[in-house]
């Protein structure tokens, strides 16, 4: 019971922060084989709760021993089934506290069986059928890529299948990638990868065998990622994706739902792989492909000085289109405003109090949208007990019952509104820009038809070159 209550209130929190948090591949989790996910770790806490909330199955989480340090934090999380896994790095820290070391130069030591009793908790949760998630990096961070993996995973799942236990266990990686972690109403997809079947995995015959899995694991993971030499090419990438996307449309994206991350995840993942192979492309196809993409940047630039959004750029400008979409959102806002206005009066205070409490001494980018969501439990929990005890007073018991229910519901349609109306100004700026100049529209259909056709045959020609997938 605890479990699927905790698991609702994380979508809650995972939906008022980010505006999309989707799974892709899903069909390649076990439905009921013991699973081990490995997961890359770009944000937190945040990080467990976007695979708890995608993932339909229960998870057991591991997560860093000091944690549980805190004793009422440690039988909280004991309670939910979390498995404590002491990290060398944080007993150093510990025995350096203390004063105590062992082995080495005189240096600090950890215990390398420190994790003997955590290990044998995991081994006998997947014995019993169960997913288990483990993040093999063994910290959270920014950098804009996977950093080395600890053999941990591949230990556990090598001496479960020693041991004859696990039958059918599974290593299942996941990559997350995230739009802007640190924004709220950004995005966030899943992406679930190949399945190592353990049992059947081969092993190399000259030993190593923990070490090769890993880089096994390794291997999938980076399958499902988005990595870049830096954080600010990375950041780019995602960019020149988006506008791919947009280009590539053969129309614009309705304002309800729009371009998928996903979408703009493959895009960009066939991007890395072509700007990695570029060194090994016949000159000629190189300047090609660095023409394209100085012509894209070119049009992405036109569009941003008129103010319209790539994504928009493919919007109809028929007037009887044009009253379609006024009369919509008008019935929309007379159905869903008053509701939207509701959530947004009922939630102003605690939402800007957790965000303010959040970017206090922010030294990472993996900090604000945990701590966002962390405080933003506890504000709106007081809040909605608050507004619950003085609804009672006034109007009596089930008329609080009934604001209580209503109140995530109108915090969810204002959220989800805000970012309509958000979406609907751009589409109207970027229509009556084009309507008043049907030259500046004229030029931008055609170039950007232009584009489209460039960039599918450029395709065409880097995969003769380096063979791959399309674009599509």
């Amino acid at each position: 019971m605890l479990y699927p209550t905790l698991r609702s209130i994380t979508g809650v929190a995972l939906r008022w922060y980010y505006r999309e948090v989707t799974i892709a591949g899903g069909e390649r989790i076990p439905q009921s084989a013991p699973v081990l996910f490995v997961v890359n770790h770009p944000n937190a806490l945040v990080d467990a709760l976007v695979v708890g909330w995608v993932v339909p199955r229960r998870v057991r989480i591991t997560a860093k021993a000091v944690l549980f340090d805190n004793p009422a934090l440690g039988m909280f999380l004991r309670t939910l089934g979390i498995v404590p896994l002491r990290r060398a790095s944080d007993e150093r820290a510990r025995l350096e506290r203390s004063g105590e070391h062992s082995g080495g130069a005189g240096g600090h030591v950890a215990d390398p069986s420190r994790n003997a009793t955590s290990f044998a908790a995991i081994l006998d949760a997947l014995d019993r059928r169960s997913a288990v998630l483990i993040f093999p990096e063994g910290k959270s961070h920014d950098a804009p890529g996977l950093e080395p993996l600890k053999t941990g995973p591949a230990r556990i799942a090598l001496a479960a299948r020693d041991a004859g236990k696990a039958p059918g266990l599974q290593i299942v990686p996941i990559g997350l990638v995230f739009e802007s972690k640190e924004v709220v109403r950004s995005r966030v997809v899943a992406i679930v990868g190949d399945p190592i079947d353990v049992h059947g995995w081969n092993a190399p015959a000259d030993g190593g065998r923990a070490e090769a899995l890993t880089a096994e694991i390794d291997r999938r993971l980076r399958a499902v990622m988005l990595s870049a030499p830096t954080a600010e090419e990375l950041t780019g990438l995602q960019s020149l994706a988006g506008s791919v996307v947009a280009v590539l449309a053969a129309d614009a994206p309705s304002l309800g739902a729009g371009r998928t991350l996903h979408e703009e995840y493959l895009i960009a993942a066939r991007l890395a792989r072509g700007f990695e192979s570029l060194a090994s492309l016949p000159p000629a196809l190189q300047e090609r492909a660095a023409a394209a993409q100085r012509r894209l940047a070119a049009f992405t630039a036109a569009l941003g000085a008129a103010r319209i959004d790539p994504a928009d750029s493919a919007i109809s400008l028929r007037r009887r289109h044009g009253a379609r979409f006024v009369v919509r959102e008008l019935l929309l806002m007379l159905a869903l405003g008053p509701l939207a206005l509701w959530g947004r009066v009922t939630h102003w205070i605690p939402f800007r109090l957790a965000r303010r409490i959040a970017m206090r001494d922010v030294t990472s980018r993996d900090q604000p949208a945990m701590r966002t969501i962390v405080a933003g439990l506890g504000l709106v929990l007081a809040s909605y007990a608050l507004q619950g005890a003085v609804v009672w007073w006034l109007a009596g018991g089930l008329a609080a019952a009934l604001w209580l229910a209503l109140l995530p519901i109108a915090a969810d349609v204002d959220l989800r509104y805000s970012d309509r109306i958000t979406a609907a100004v751009r589409r109207t700026r970027a229509y009556l820009t084009l309507r008043r100049d049907p030259g500046l529209a004229e030029s931008l259909a055609r170039e950007r038809a232009g584009l489209a056709a460039e960039i599918t045959e450029l395709d065409v020609a880097l995969t003769a070159a380096l063979t791959g997938a399309g674009w599509r």
